[in-house]
């Protein structure tokens, strides 16, 4: 019982000796003091009488019995110790890989309606921040460091179809920018990259990448793994010089039966004569080509199709993929791009800096 219990009680009894005490003190004195004691027993009796109804005798003087009841949960959201685990995505993906893992033949049609499509569904994804991308900003003076594009750029912005090129990160063309005069960022970006994962989890359908086992890719290996979705024939291409060096290459011809075209692809090894046999391929691509289509007789029927696709009925685009484990200059590039050119044959060379690139993708998947 607190303090208010028993000022009630004593109160109360004084109150009490007041009124017995009438007779002896007369009216004038007792009848102010009952008064003055009645208001100190109700004062301090009601807090008593509160304690025996709700059962609660622990309030103490001055409290309000109402604060000791229990509190109402809060609605503010729970502190944890344990901080939320958000996944933090790094910029491992180029942009284009999406676009071929979505489309593989548009790795090799460049087809614009089919690009198009693609983009306007890859765009939404950006625009709501479901995929994340960074690139390179292009500025007055230079190229700026990858950074992260804002959500909102993509509300008014436009994606080429030159970050389909082959070269590592989409080359230093254009890749995106401003839809028109009108948008309010105008910026420009190039080598376009976003997270693998993340980009995996919007798309579950895409498939596994293919080269995924406990030691880091090969460019051979890169060779084989980059086309595998396609029917080819590998075989190995000797080449004997003026001066009776001689040198091998590894040769496939690519079938894409669901775009009616063909391609062929050469690895060079490391070797003395690699930049002589990349000289020799330029005049001698379409007569490996021609010899390879003639020795493959391959037929292709879909699911669901009428009649068959033979493989003598795809059209040759002149493309050629040269793998090779040197790091060419710009200079050689041109030249050797030049005498491809010369040839008929549209050259994409994939150097040391494509299997670099490659080597990152593998160790990336590999820290998740």
């Amino acid at each position: 019982m607190g303090n208010e219990g028993r000022i009630g009680i004593g109160s109360t009894a004084l109150f009490t000796l007041a009124g017995v005490g009438v007779p002896l003190l007369t009216w004038w004195v007792s009848g102010p003091l009952m008064v003055a004691t009645g208001l100190v027993a109700i004062w301090g009796f009601v807090p008593a009488v509160q304690n025996i109804f709700t059962g609660n005798d622990d309030a103490g003087p001055g409290e309000d019995i109402r604060t000791l009841a229990p509190s109402a949960p809060s609605q503010e959201p729970h502190n944890s110790s344990v901080p939320m685990e958000v996944p933090k995505w790094v910029p491992n993906w180029p942009l284009r890989n999406l676009f071929f893992s979505l489309k593989p033949d548009l790795q090799q049609s460049k087809n614009e309606a089919d690009f198009e499509a693609l983009a306007d569904e890859i765009m939404d994804k950006l625009s709501t921040g479901q995929l994340l991308a960074w690139g390179r900003a292009i500025g007055s003076e230079r190229t700026l460091p990858l950074f992260p594009i804002p959500e909102d750029y993509w509300l008014r912005a436009k994606l080429n179809i030159w970050l389909l090129d082959d070269e590592p990160g989409g080359g230093n063309v254009l890749q995106a920018g401003p839809d028109s005069l009108s948008a309010p960022n105008k910026t420009q970006y190039r080598e376009i990259l976003i997270n693998q994962a993340q980009a995996l989890a919007e798309w579950p359908n895409i498939p596994a990448a293919p080269i995924t086992q406990g030691q880091p890719p090969t460019m051979f290996e890169i060779f084989k793994a980059d086309f595998a979705g396609l029917a080819g024939k590998f075989e190995e291409t000797d080449f004997t010089f003026s001066d009776g060096a001689t040198s091998k290459c590894n040769t496939t011809m690519l079938l894409d039966f669901a775009a009616g075209s063909k391609f062929i692809a050469f690895y060079v090894p490391r070797s003395d004569l690699a930049k002589r046999t990349y000289e020799a391929l330029a005049g001698q691509a379409t007569a490996i080509a021609t010899r390879l289509d003639t020795n493959i007789g391959m037929s292709m029927k879909r699911l669901g199709e009428h009649g068959m696709t033979e493989s003598s009925d795809l059209v040759f685009t002149g493309f050629v993929h040269l793998y090779c484990e040197d790091s060419l200059s710009v200079h050689e590039l041109s030249d050797l791009t030049k005498l491809f050119e010369a040839n008929g044959l549209k050259l994409r060379v994939k150097d040391h800096n494509y299997h670099t690139l490659k080597l990152l993708e593998w160790h990336n998947s590999k820290a998740k």
